[in-house]
């Protein structure tokens, strides 16, 4: 067997893409859903400073921003933008 090395951290900029690129293959294959895509969501101030955000992705219709529970603004600001947006109609969270 050959070795393998693990890499934690900020190594490989181009590995999340990548890991998203071939989840999202595979996903496609499997279930007919090719649509899959990031969600980025950015909260600004009056300044336009940056004072927030998070990502999520769409899918299947649907569009999720996970995160910790007790950030609420921001995850209704995303689910409003994924509905309107990228026209999702499955109740998305």
């Amino acid at each position: 067997m050959s070795e393998v090395t693990l890499i934690a951290g900020e190594a490989d900029p181009s590995l999340r893409e990548r890991l998203d690129q071939e989840n999202n293959a595979v996903n496609a294959a499997a279930t007919g859903h090719p649509d899959a895509r990031l969600l980025p969501i950015a909260a600004r101030g009056d300044s336009g400073d940056l004072d927030g955000g998070r990502y999520g992705w769409t899918w299947g219709g649907c569009g999720r921003t996970p995160g910790h529970p007790n950030e609420w603004r921001l995850p209704r600001v995303a689910t409003a933008n994924a509905r309107a947006e990228l026209g999702c109609g499955c109740g998305c969270r």
